[in-house]
């Protein structure tokens, strides 16, 4: 039975950019007595990641947002961050504006489609505070427009990679800094048995970030918050052979 228990964000605990349902919140809450549970964000830093996951679990999950680059621990202490320099970011944004000149998608706002978020740039096709969900989800749900995307514009970098991510997104981050050498990271400077982890995401595909994952540690892939539910009360009652 795992100990320790990694989580993606979006798409596997909440829908993207939406508050964790009670349902899924008060899982959470039994599991997290039992066992360390730790969120992985594609994208998220803990800001984020903190509403979405609510006050009642506050304190009782360890944060890695924009793919595990910025680590804290439940205390609230900071572990490491490893940031973009000014030059990566230059890099990256002059790449969107090449991807944004062929977006046909609708949008709201120029100003709501980048975000900077220190250790990760991520670029949204119909922007990041899109209130429709379902328009959100409708956008790209097998990530075949993305990844088409990347392979009329590949992006080329020495220092920066790109990951499809959420549900209209591209992230943008320091190469090799993903989310399984993080989580590799983690376990080394805590001496946990990567065979007692499990990685519970949705994008465990070509170019998803979940991808990196594979191969660090066990891993259990989920289509939605719903699948992840029942993931989670699997893991409660120890029924791991059917997890």
């Amino acid at each position: 039975m795992p100990k320790y228990i990694f989580f993606d964000l979006d798409n596997t605990l909440t829908r993207s950019r939406s508050a964790v349902s009670p349902e899924m919140s008060g899982l959470l809450k039994r599991l997290t007595q039992k066992h360390e549970v730790l969120v992985v964000s594609g994208g998220s830093d803990a800001k984020q990641i903190r509403p979405q996951l609510g006050e009642s679990l506050r304190g009782k999950y360890w944060s890695m947002g924009q793919n595990g680059n910025v680590c804290i621990d439940k205390q609230g202490n900071i572990l490491w961050e490893n940031k973009l320099n000014w030059l990566e970011k230059y890099e990256v944004l002059n790449y969107i504006k090449a991807i944004h000149a062929g977006n046909t998608f609708p949008y709201e706002s120029e100003f709501d489609l980048v975000e900077d978020r220190g250790s990760q740039i991520s670029y949204s096709f119909v922007g990041h505070t899109e209130k429709d969900i379902t328009k959100k989800e409708r956008f790209d749900p097998d990530k075949k427009k993305r990844a088409a995307a990347l392979k009329t514009f590949p992006f080329k970098s020495k220092t920066v990679e790109v990951k499809i991510a959420g549900t209209t997104c591209f992230d943008f981050y320091i190469k090799g800094s993903h989310k399984g050498k993080n989580i590799a990271a983690l376990c080394k400077r805590m001496g946990w048995k990567k065979s007692d982890c499990l990685y519970v995401g949705d994008a465990l595909f070509k170019n998803g970030n979940d991808e990196s994952v594979i191969g660090v540690i066990p891993l259990k892939k989920v289509r939605d918050p719903k699948d992840t539910e029942e993931v989670i009360r699997k893991l409660l009652t120890k029924n791991q052979a059917t997890i």
